[in-house]
């Protein structure tokens, strides 16, 4: 936005002697000149504040009108604090918490629970080997907090959605140009184009982007790591009509990555597990980069058709194949050190292999919009779905290298002894498991406006679905499991508005009550005696909340309060004297939890995302008898994302900004199975809590030859700040914790013509 004073008094003459009958000064008459106000005008700046969704329920309502809490995290977010992908910035989201980088993965937590995650509203196939998607190829996250199963069905999630919307053509042609370098070996470079074909009238647009990225690992090893990501988009948009088109993409990332864990825990004399602080960030590692190594391949593609009628109602019908390949070779480091008879400081070393393939192909059709109805205005949406999904999953011989000392200059590279690590075998073939999923399900929701300022949100989903499951150990006994159930889902919502038509502090305000359902099927799950437990996990969902808008609507500020409990939860174990896992549907969970955030403009130019979470997240099971606090969920997490625009004087151009993100009072362990397998003590779950500050800064007021050109740094972790997170998010038996890096500091440029 410009700020400037104007002076009008030759506007002012020059328009009046435009219009008939307007005075005007005879010259040499005294007459009184008018006394002209100062006016401010200011430009449209680059914001946070986002204004509409559809993850949450299909409708495209304002935030404001959406019965739950939803985040919105912009491309313009993304690029102020140089985020890589969404994991990066997670923390702005209240609710949100990064989960580790463990196994390769980039887990986050949605209040407590792992979220499903989407592109363009289609559930990403694979769960292991999690990447999310390049930001440079996203418009914007949605996140919502709390169930839209009623949308989505099993593959909804209890805790939430994560969203990601990808950039569409435009009709303006431009290009977007970046590259970027900093510490750890990275080296980026990105360029997107996009514009309408010419002869076309504008109805045939097209996009081309993509980035190829190389980086190490933050720790220093004996051996060289280095990170290989490229990714690649083509996008197009025809218009037919006014009200008819067509949009369709190809998507494809390809990473290299080292899966590193960093370390076990670590284990007194007395049996307590706890973080070994002693080794040096720096060297917290105990992996083997020789022999550590992941490839994770994702593949999408997707149409979609869509037409407007001319009552305000939409069509859509759309279908999106991806396929997700993990393969993973990987070394670390088995504890808590200590554990089985070894030294305080040994911990086991092994080699694991897996391949993972997952494929997805998913049809549907929506049809949505407005409708009247005893003189007032509704709106609804309804969907039909067919979804098919295949996974198949192998895994290898583990094999044991030998014992590390993880305090000998923190694991890095040798073993306990001293020499190097060996070069593990050839791995056989040891289990195979297949998976089969096909459902088909179709929903309703339904916006209802009985009263002024009064809406009911109702909504049910009817769901059939098959699933598969085999389970082959190479010499061992073959496992199949099938569920064939009909299942039904509902949720309500109450909207009420405060107030209508507010002032310029308090613009708006509108409270609401919402409650949802969810269900997921137990399939692939085995008793001690071979049999399948099949009764699925059920959920209920219950949240108050209030939305509102001030400074002339410029900033939103919510508060939600939530209940949630999930029941028939698998809780695994090896039994005893067998190298055989069984489970029991034993496991039950609780969620409870305030929210509060704030979002916008506050001043021209002044960009403020707040947020603040408390939850107390607990899973209780037969196995322990006793109730366990979920691991890597913040008891308590306040984060603060800000940046300053000067839009005026010498300065006009520079963006200063700074992210703060406090967790406190997480715990580090939390796997029932594996505390019961190994006699550990449920009390001592290892509880953590770290403070991280960011510093970015740019600079784009270009004129002339370099109009458009962008020059950015970033100072990630300034403090370098110990953030542990817990490698058992998955169900890792070995209680290890990943460490995040330490700071990193970035530059980087982006040119647009």
């Amino acid at each position: 936005m410009k700020r400037a004073k104007i002076s009008v008094a030759m506007a002012v003459k020059t328009a009046l002697l435009g219009v008939p009958g307007a005075y005007i000064a005879v010259a040499g008459a005294a007459e009184p000149q008018p006394q002209l106000e100062e006016v401010l005008v200011y430009g449209k700046a680059e914001t946070y504040r986002p204004e509409n969704q559809t993850t949450a329920t299909g409708l495209d309502l304002p935030l404001i009108d959406t019965p739950q809490s939803v985040s919105i995290i912009s491309d313009e977010m993304l690029k102020r604090f140089d985020a890589q992908s969404i994991y990066d910035v997670a923390a702005i989201a209240a609710g949100v918490s990064q989960a580790g980088l463990a196994f390769g993965n980039e887990n986050l937590l949605v209040r407590g629970q792992v979220p499903a995650d989407r592109v363009n509203g289609i559930i990403l196939p694979g769960g292991a080997g999690l990447q999310y998607l390049d930001s440079f190829a996203l418009d914007r996250v949605e996140i919502v907090r709390g169930p839209a199963t009623v949308l989505y069905g099993i593959t909804g999630a209890f805790g939430g959605e994560v969203n990601q919307i990808l950039k569409k053509p435009q009709a303006e042609f431009h290009g977007d140009f970046e590259f970027e370098g900093g510490d750890f070996a990275l080296k980026r470079y990105a360029a997107d184009l996009t514009g309408a074909v010419p002869g076309t009238d504008d109805r045939l647009k097209l996009r081309f982007l993509g980035s190829y990225q190389t980086s190490g690992i933050p720790q220093e090893t004996i051996d060289p790591d280095r990170n290989i990501a490229k990714m690649g988009m083509a996008a197009a948009t025809f218009d037919f009509t006014d009200a008819t088109s067509l949009y369709g993409f190809v998507y494809r990332s390809d990473k290299h990555v080292d899966p590193f864990d960093g370390c076990p825990l670590a284990q007194t004399t007395s049996g307590e597990l706890y973080i070994p602080t002693s080794i040096s960030t720096e060297n917290y590692y105990c992996n083997d980069p020789k022999h550590t190594s992941e490839r994770i391949i994702d593949m999408m593609e997707s149409g979609t058709l869509t037409h407007r009628f001319g009552d305000d109602w939409t069509l859509k019908a759309s279908y999106i194949g991806a396929e997700h390949i993990l393969d993973i070779d990987y070394v670390y480091g088995f504890g808590p050190a200590g554990v089985s008879g070894l030294p305080s400081q040994d911990v086991f070393l092994y080699s694991y292999q897996e391949h993972v393939a997952s494929n997805l192909s998913s049809a549907n059709v929506t049809l949505g919009g407005k409708f009247d109805l005893f003189s007032r205005t509704h709106q609804f949406f309804a969907a039909l779905q067919y979804q098919n999904l295949h996974e198949s999953q192998y895994n290898y011989q583990s094999f044991g290298l030998g014992t590390m000392n993880m305090f000998q200059d923190g694991g890095k590279g040798i073993l306990a002894g001293g020499g190097p690590i060996p070069e593990p075998p050839t791995a056989p073939l040891i289990a195979s498991k297949y998976y089969r999923t096909k459902e088909v399900l179709g929903s309703v929701q339904a916006l209802i406006n009985p009263f002024d300022r009064f809406d009911i949100l109702a909504g049910v989903l009817v769901q059939r679905l098959n699933q598969d499951a085999n389970d082959q150990p190479t010499g061992g006994t073959f496992s199949h499991a099938s569920v064939g159930e009909t299942d039904v889902i509902k949720r309500l919502a109450l909207t009420y508005g405060l107030i209508a038509g507010g002032g310029r502090v308090l613009t708006e305000a509108k409270a609401y009550a919402s409650y949802s359902e969810g269900v997921v099927p137990n399939v692939g799950y085995f008793s001690a005696t071979g049999e399948p437990l099949t009764d699925p996990q059920h959920m209920r969902s219950y949240e108050l909340g209030l939305k509102s808008k001030w400074v002339d609507g410029h900033v939103d500020a919510n508060l939600a309060l939530y209940h949630s409990n999930v029941t028939n939860q698998p809780s695994g174990y090896f039994a005893q004297g067998s190298n055989q896992f069984v489970y029991t549907l034993t496991g039950t969970s609780k969620f409870d939890g305030a929210e509060v955030e704030m979002l916008g403009e506050v001043t021209p130019g002044w960009n403020v995302a707040l947020s603040y979470s408390h939850i107390k997240a607990i899973q209780s099971s037969q196995l322990l008898g006793t109730d366990l606090v979920v691991a890597n969920v913040p008891r308590d997490q306040a984060s603060l994302f800000t940046s300053y625009e000067f839009l005026a004087g010498p300065a006009k151009g520079l963006i200063l900004g700074t992210s703060v993100v406090r967790s406190s009072h997480y715990a580090l362990v939390s796997n029932d199975g594996f505390i019961h397998a190994g006699g550990y003590d449920p009390n001592n779950q290892v509880f953590w809590g770290a403070t991280t500050v960011g510093f970015n800064a740019t600079y784009k007021d270009f004129a002339g030859a370099v109009k458009g050109l962008e020059i950015y740094a970033d100072i990630h972790n300034a403090f370098s700040a110990r953030n542990y997170n817990s490698s058992d998010v998955y169900g890792d038996g070995a209680f290890g914790v990943s460490l995040s890096p330490p700071r990193a500091i970035t530059a980087g440029i982006r040119y647009r013509f």
